[in-house]
C-alpha cells in the first residue's frame, strides 16, 4: 500500500523544527540515518535525563521509536508533544503516520487535520490527508462491493482509487534510515511556527495544493453536498468581512473559531484585545473582497483565498489572503488560520 510507506518515511524526515547546532542532538541523528536504533535511543534517554521537556530531543525518541517499530511508545511520545506544543505541526504529522500503519484511519485523519489548521502551508500533510482519503474510499467500496457484487460503477471508481494506492514491496528497518536525509536536517530550527499578524505582514508561501485531490473525499461520503458546502463558507468569509467593516467587535471575533492560533504568538485574549482596538480606532472601515476561490478539503473543513482591500482613515494596503475553516456542528463554518501576503 503505498500510502503505508509515504507516510513511514515522512515520520523520518518530517522534523522541521530539530536544531542540528549541538553536537549531542546531530549524533544521535547520524545513529539514526545508520540504523543504530539501540544506541540513538541510549543517547536520547541520557539527553532527557538532563532536560526531560526538549523538543528536539524529544522529537528524535519518537523517530527512533517508531524507527524500532515500537509505535505504542512513538504514539505516546508524539501525543504528548501535540499537547503540549499544539503550534508545530509534525508531531501531529507523524501521530498520523503511526494511526495509519495501525489501520486508524478516523484519527490519522483527525491528526493532519490539526497538522494543516496549525500551519496550512504544510504540504505533507495534505498529500497525506489525500492518500488517507483515498484508502478510506477504497475500503468503503470493497465493502459496498460486497453487498453488491455487480455494481459496474462501484468495480470502476475501486479500480481508479486502487491505482493510487498501489502495493510496493515492504520498507526494511535499513531502507527507513536510509530515508532520513542530512540536508534536511540541517536546515531545521528550534523556532516554533509563528504566523505574522494578518493584513499588514507577510506570511508563509502559498499551499502546494496541487499534491491534495479532495475529490477522494466526495467518493467517501457521496452524500454530502461540497456545492453547499462551498456557498456557506462563502457566506461565513463575507460575513466576516462585513462585520469588520461595520466594526461590529463581536460578530468578528465571533468569526474565529477556538482552534485560532493567534500570531506572533499572542494569547487569545490578548489577541481580542488588540482586534478590539483595531476595530474601533479608526473612524470608518472598508473591507473589499474580491477573486475569491473556496476548496473545500474534507467534509469539515475547507480554505478560501481572495483579495482583500482595506480602507480606513489612518490606512489602507491591499492583500492577498487565505482563510483555512473549519465546521465543527455541521452548519457554522469558522476561521480555524489566517493568513495574507
Amino acid at each position: 500500500m503505498q500510502i503505508k510507506i509515504k507516510l513511514l518515511s515522512v515520520i523520518i524526515i518530517s522534523g522541521i523544527f530539530i536544531t542540528s547546532a549541538e553536537a549531542g542532538n546531530e549524533q544521535i541523528q547520524r545513529l539514526i540515518q545508520q540504523g543504530d536504533f539501540e544506541k540513538a535511543l541510549v543517547m536520547v534517554e541520557e539527553r532527557l535525563s538532563e532536560n526531560p521537556n526538549e523538543i528536539q530531543v524529544l522529537f528524535l525518541k519518537g523517530l527512533t521509536l517508531a524507527s524500532m517499530d515500537r509505535l505504542k511508545e512513538a504514539e505516546s511520545v508524539f501525543v504528548d508533544l501535540t499537547e503540549n506544543h499544539p503550534e508545530l505541526p509534525e508531531p501531529f504529522n507523524n501521530l498520523a503516520v503511526i494511526y495509519a500503519s495501525s489501520g486508524e484511519y478516523d484519527k490519522a485523519k483527525e491528526a493532519l487535520i490539526s497538522a494543516i489548521n496549525t500551519h496550512p502551508s504544510y504540504a505533507i500533510a495534505y498529500e497525506n490527508l489525500g492518500d488517507i482519503y483515498a484508502k478510506m474510499a477504497s475500503q468503503a467500496y470493497n465493502q459496498a462491493l460486497k453487498l453488491d457484487s455487480d455494481n459496474k460503477e462501484t468495480r470502476k471508481k475501486l479500480a481508479m482509487i486502487k491505482d493510487l494506492i498501489l502495493e510496493p514491496e515492504p520498507v526494511t528497518k535499513d531502507q527507513r534510515a536510509a530515508t532520513i536525509r542530512p540536508e534536511a536536517i540541517a536546515q531545521i530550527n528550534s523556532e516554533s511556527v509563528v504566523d505574522p499578524e494578518p493584513v499588514i505582514s507577510k506570511s508563509e508561501p502559498e499551499p502546494e495544493l496541487a499534491k491534495f485531490d479532495p475529490r477522494p473525499a466526495a467518493i467517501l461520503e457521496p452524500s454530502f453536498d461540497s456545492e453547499a458546502a462551498r456557498k456557506k463558507v462563502e457566506a461565513a468569509v463575507n460575513s466576516w468581512a462585513n462585520a469588520w467593516s461595520s466594526k461590529d467587535v463581536d460578530r468578528y471575533i465571533n468569526s474565529y473559531s477556538g482552534k485560532f492560533v493567534p500570531p506572533n504568538g499572542l494569547s487569545r485574549a490578548k489577541w481580542q484585545e488588540q482586534r478590539h482596538i483595531r476595530l474601533n480606532q479608526p473612524k470608518f472601515i472598508k473591507i473589499i473582497l474580491k477573486d475569491m476561490t473556496v476548496k473545500i478539503l474534507g467534509k469539515n473543513i475547507a480554505m478560501a483565498r481572495f483579495t482583500q482591500t482595506y480602507q480606513s482613515d489612518t490606512y489602507s494596503d491591499q492583500v492577498t489572503k487565505q482563510l483555512l475553516l473549519d465546521n465543527t456542528d455541521g452548519t457554522t463554518w469558522l476561521i480555524s488560520r489566517e493568513e495574507s501576503n
